[in-house]
């Protein structure tokens, strides 16, 4: 296998598409410094998967696109391909020829291609994988190589070694498991914590869980009476609910009959109204009709009127029609007798215009001939007319152009004046903007100095709100810490409080015995309580004096031997078993023994020293605890025992005893029977702990307060700080604005006055230009003025032809003139003669016409005056008719009035029973709703007694639940109620809490158990993996060594290398490079010459490819280091390996002489680098 070809577009100096052919042979790169030959390996490096922005030489990945130059915009993406044979298959892939592409977008989008198809980066590396191609290999040897192996820092150095041995794999995956490995610890101690507050909490929640369960038993029994006797009570309320229905449903029946007599009479009622509405109805139209009769016989009254005056108007009418109808007859013939004299006078006149007509047509005829002989001569005035204004015109552009000259050469001077003007002017705006400019900069530094002084206040004030929010929220841990401190000490105070007030801990005859006299109070205050309620001592002699007292401690302690017997008696009635008594007044106190000369630390005191007690039982304590000496441990106890001969008896804090007689007690104590001493003592301090915690709570509550409102007042000021800002910098920003304004007006200006320069040598030009046109314009305006001279005489004669012709052409045209207007003077004349006689023939129609309408309206008058007469004549008629009507409708409703009043009668007494029956209806209803109401109460008083059942036993329904078995009382569910009270407050979810917290333990221990495991598992593995490292590490080591002593010998032409390891661990162990150069003594690489230093890296370097052989090699530059002797041995040497096609990055000619192909890389374009083939001589 072998690299064929790598294309690269758009990668870093590469802009344009460079196609570099690999042979075999070896093949050099060559070119100037910056020229970009390294982005060749570069790009290699790339394409086979490079991740480390470091090692291709950018400060991030972006880098390697091409960014641009001065003339070439930046392109938008890289690509780079490498071509390799695979004809021996070193490749694990099927082609004979394999690309491998890789394209990167500025966007960050990345590809790889393995012929075409797309791959991850994880392919590439698989592909690669045991080929020396890639990250492990050394398929690429640079100057970095070489500084790694000369450095001095052994790590750098290993790092080559390493990667040779192929063991960096290794150690990444022994890293992750270091890393598991920590965690697992971690998780480990994390879960040992939660474990122990697990148990702790089990501790708790056990006591609670069985106090609970105590509870329940007592609860259910409650449960049991209470639905008993409930069931009875609510029973017999049902009952009475039933007879009360019983009594409701006769009175609803009785109430029902009442109803339905009262809806019949209320539907009579009903039908009496609407026969008496009918009747109304029937009342008020006889009436109305009443009303419109007398109106009938006004409105005809009123209308005989009208007529008879519209009869009178119709015959004055026809009598003014018939005196203008004789006016218009005679208006007619006085207009027809006009007419006819206007006719023959019409048609004289018409003979007369056709006679001028004929001569008008003679005359028109000669003018016409001479119209065209004038034609003719205007023709040629006209070409000569046209010859002459093109002379003239010629003469007028000539003038004009003089004149334009003369006129802008004032134009110019006025310009070049007014621009010189400017350029003062704009001297001076230029000197003005200056000073300004400069006050702008000096109010911009101070508005910026405030500024900086404002973020200065800025990140004080928000420093100091972060300090308070720190402050704060360390304050509310604390608080939080408190709380929960808080909430576990008042938990321990309740159980602590709880055990004392059940004699947790003591017989069950004493704790039988005491809840007894403290529930009935008996005995008159006689008991003083168990021995261990009366005294407290230090937390440390603790367990001795309980170990001291043994048992007695459950002794109980009374105030006198009288009350024994009553005492004795109780316990036998309510066989509670036996306890022993301690009378104070029997019981005499015991002198403190005198133990002179033992005041060793060791020798703490007797038992009774080490507590406290009440005066009054001081007697009960001395005569127990005088005689039992008290040390610190049972080594002292013996030694003690032995110097007083056996008399007393000795307790140790630890526990163990030495009796009076010689026997010895010992071992482990259940912490149960700790738990007694000191019980009270404790229950104090918890309470004190309580105390100090609420006040500590109240503390940190008010100092949140405080750093609210501290922090408040810091945010207002903030806010205040940021508004000055934000003024500040919209200040500035207009400053600036401004600054820049007047800055680009200067820069205008100094603009404006260079062009106003530029413009004023211009004119200065073109006047000179324009004096020198203006004098050759003079002499074509004299050769013009000749030629017009010449055709002013051609003119003249044409001009005198055409007056000649133009005056007979008067003459005809005169002569047609006074004709023309003789025939229209007579035209007029017909025309008026015609509209005459038309008008007054118009004037007879619209007469005649006018006689018609007359005539007609004469004819209508006369009709309506008879059509008027037979309205009058019906009209009287129907008048007596409705005086007639008029009579009898009044009888009418004479007799509908007495029928109202009989009707109005008879509805009033139907009302009058209906509302008999309602009272009678609503007596019984009141009835109902007290009957109704007693039922609701009583189920009322059930549904609570039901929902009082439901809600105190959490019952889903409630079910009458009477037992025949049992007969409870109310005085029994009493007691059992106290019984709970007693038992006092209780978190009955603590019994499955305590389930669950079990289960978690379990869950937990479980977890531990794993994870230990998973811990030796990855100890194990990390085992492994060293033993696999040093074993690859030594036996490439080795193999190194020997290759490197053998390259080294033909390099040198002789001498001895070696590579050794330092003491320590192989795995961590420098690496120590010792040679000896012929003819000189053995030592180690840093004390050889820099060029011996050199050749010596790169004996190393083939050695380790020697050992990892890579199917190709690139050399970037390695040669640089080495001297001019050391440069022919390293070709030499590269020349005689085999097997392996090199790529020679160099600038030596040297080396330059060993390549068969040869490739040089120049940058003729600034940024852009360029291959081109080099010739090989």
């Amino acid at each position: 296998m072998y690299l064929k070809r790598v294309i690269i577009q758009g990668f870093k100096s590469f802009a344009k598409k460079t196609i570099i052919e690999f042979k075999k042979e070896i093949t050099g790169i060559v070119g100037p410094n910056g020229s970009g030959k390294s982005n060749i390996t570069d790009a290699i490096m790339w394409v086979l998967g490079e991740q480390s922005v470091k090692n291709l030489r950018g400060s991030k990945m972006e880098d390697v696109i091409f960014s641009g130059t001065k003339d070439k915009k930046p392109l938008g993406f890289a690509e780079v391909e490498a071509i390799f044979d695979n004809h021996d298959k070193s490749l694990n892939i099927e082609f004979e020829e394999v690309s491998i592409k890789r394209r990167m977008y500025r966007s960050g989008e990345s590809e790889f291609r393995i012929n075409g198809e797309k791959v991850r980066l994880k392919d590439i590396h698989s592909l690669f994988m045991d080929t020396g191609i890639g990250r492990e290999g050394y398929s690429l040897i640079g100057q970095g190589k070489i500084e790694s192996v000369l450095s001095n820092k052994s790590e750098d150095r290993r790092g080559i070694f390493e990667e040779a041995a192929g063991i960096t794999k290794y150690k990444s995956k022994k890293k992750e498991a270091q890393n598991s490995l920590k965690k697992t610890v971690d998780n480990l101690q994390r879960l040992d914590d939660i474990l122990g507050e697990i148990r702790l909490q089990e501790e708790n929640l056990r006591i609670e869980s069985e106090k609970a369960l105590d509870y329940k038993k007592i609860f259910e029994k409650l449960k049991e009476y209470d639905l008993h006797l409930s069931s009875k009570k609510l029973k017999s309320y049902q009952e009475k609910v039933l007879n009360l229905i019983k009594d409701r449903d006769e009175l609803d029946l009785s109430s029902k009959v009442d109803k339905s007599k009262l809806s019949e009479k209320r539907k009579k009622l009903e039908e009496s109204k609407e026969n008496f509405e009918l009747f109304e109805s029937d009342y008020e139209k006889l009436n109305y009709s009443r009303f419109e009769a007398k109106s009938r016989e006004d409105k005809i009254q009123a209308e005989i009127a009208i007529i008879k005056e519209k009869i009178n108007t119709s015959s004055l009418q026809k009598e003014e029609n018939t005196s203008k109808t004789e006016n218009i007859n005679s208006k007619i013939v006085f207009l027809t007798k006009d007419s006819n004299t206007l006719k023959p006078i019409y048609e004289e006149k018409s003979y007369n215009i056709s006679k001028l007509d004929e001569k008008i047509r003679a005359l028109a005829d000669s003018l016409s001939s001479i119209n065209q002989k004038i034609s003719s001569a205007r023709e040629l005035k006209e070409d000569n007319s046209k010859e002459y204004a093109r002379f003239i015109e010629d003469i007028t552009k000539v003038k004009s152009r003089i004149e334009f000259l003369s006129s802008i050469k004032l134009d110019k001077s006025d310009r070049l004046k007014k621009s010189i003007e400017k350029m003062t002017l704009y001297e001076k705006e230029g000197h003005d903007a200056q000073g300004v400019l400069e006050d702008y900069k000096n109010r911009h530094k101070d508005a910026e100095d405030k500024l900086q002084e404002l973020e200065s206040n800025r990140l004080e004030l928000e420093s100091r709100v972060k300090s308070l929010e720190k402050n704060r929220s360390e304050i509310e841990a604390k608080q939080r810490s408190i709380l929960l401190e808080y909430t576990k000490t008042k938990g321990q105070a309740e159980i602590l409080k709880s055990s004392s007030e059940n004699y947790d801990g003591y017989s069950l005859s004493v704790k039988s015995f005491m809840k007894a006299v403290k529930k009935d109070n008996l005995f008159e205050r006689e008991v003083l309580g168990p021995l261990g309620e009366n005294f407290s001592t230090r937390k440390e002699y603790e367990q001795a004096i309980n170990i001291a007292l043994g048992f007695g401690v459950q002794n109980i302690i009374i105030k006198s031997t009288s009350t024994s017997s009553k005492i004795f008696k109780y316990l036998k009635d309510k066989k509670m078993g036996r306890i022993t008594l301690l009378p104070i007044d029997r019981i005499k106190a015991k002198p403190s023994p005198k133990l002179s000369g033992f005041n060793n630390a060791s020798f703490l005191g007797t038992a009774y020293d080490l507590i406290e007690c009440d005066k009054s039982v001081d007697n009960i304590f001395s005569n127990l605890l005088s005689n039992i000496l008290v040390v610190k441990t049972y080594k002292d106890a013996l030694d003690l025992d032995k110097r007083l001969n056996n008399d007393y008896r000795i307790v140790s804090l630890e526990g163990e005893s030495i009796n009076r007689g010689g026997s010895l007690s010992g071992g482990s104590i259940q912490k149960s029977s700790m738990s007694i001493i000191n019980r009270k003592k404790d229950i104090d301090i918890l309470n004190e702990k309580l105390k100090t915690y609420e006040s500590s709570k109240l503390k940190c509550e008010k100092d949140i307060v405080e750093l609210d409102e501290q922090m408040k007042s810091c945010k207002l000021l903030l806010e205040e700080n940021t508004l000055q800002a934000d003024t500040l910098k919209r200040e500035l920003d207009l400053l600036i604005s401004k600054y820049q304004k007047l800055s680009f007006t200067r820069e205008k200006n100094i603009e404006e006055k260079n062009k106003l320069k530029e413009e004023i040598a211009n004119i200065e030009d073109s006047l000179s230009r324009d004096k020198l046109e203006n004098q050759e314009l003079l002499e074509k305006l004299s050769d013009l003025e000749n030629n017009i001279s010449e055709l002013d005489s051609k003119t003249s004669s044409n001009k005198n032809d055409i007056e000649e012709l133009e005056r007979e052409q008067k003459n005809f045209s005169e002569n047609l003139k006074f004709l023309e207007l003789d025939r229209l003077k007579l035209s007029n004349e017909l025309e008026n003669s015609k509209r005459e006689l038309e008008g007054k023939k118009s004037d007879i129609g619209n007469l005649e016409k006018e006689l018609a309408e007359l005539k007609k309206s004469s004819e209508n008058l006369s009709n309506q005056k008879k059509d008027l007469e037979n309205k009058l004549r019906e009209l009287e008629k129907s008048y007596e008719e409705g005086k007639i009507l008029s009579s009898d409708l009044d009888k009418n409703f004479e007799n509908f009035k007495i029928k109202k009043s009989e009707k109005q009668i008879e509805i009033d007494k139907l009302q009058e029973d209906i509302n008999l029956l309602l009272e009678k209806i609503y007596k019984q209803e009141n009835i109902l709703d007290k009957n109704k109401s007693e039922i609701s109460r009583l189920e009322g008083i059930v549904e609570m007694e039901r929902q009082r059942l439901i809600n105190d036993y959490d019952l889903s329904d409630f079910a009458f639940e009477i037992n025949p078995d049992i007969n409870p009382t109310n005085k029994d569910i009493k007691i059992l109620k106290d019984n709970l009270k007693a038992i006092g407050d209780v978190n009955l979810s603590s019994i499955k809490d305590h389930e669950e917290v079990l289960a978690r333990l379990e869950f937990t221990e479980n977890q531990m158990n794993d994870l230990n495991l998973a811990k030796e598992k990855i100890e194990k593995i990390i085992k492994d993996l060293d033993a696999q490292m040093t074993k690859e590490f030594k036996k490439s080591f080795e193999e190194i060594n020997g290759h490197f002593k053998e390259v080294f010998s033909i390099l040198f032409k002789g001498g001895k290398a070696e590579v050794s390891l330092e003491e320590g661990d192989i795995l961590e162990a420098g690496i120590e490079i010792k040679a000896q150069p012929p003819g000189k003594r053995f030592q180690s690489l840093s004390l050889l010459s820099g060029g011996e230093r050199s050749l010596t890296a790169v004996a190393l370097l083939f050695a380790l490819l020697k050992t990892r052989p890579a199917p190709f090699c690139i050399l970037d530059e390695i040669d640089a280091a080495l001297d001019d002797a050391n440069i022919y041995r390293y070709i030499d040497y590269l020349k005689t390996i085999e097997d392996i096609q090199f790529i020679m990055i160099t600038h030596r000619k040297t080396s330059m002489k060993i390549a068969e192909v040869l490739y040089g890389v120049t940058m003729e374009e600034k940024g852009i680098s360029k291959i081109v083939t080099v010739a090989v001589e």
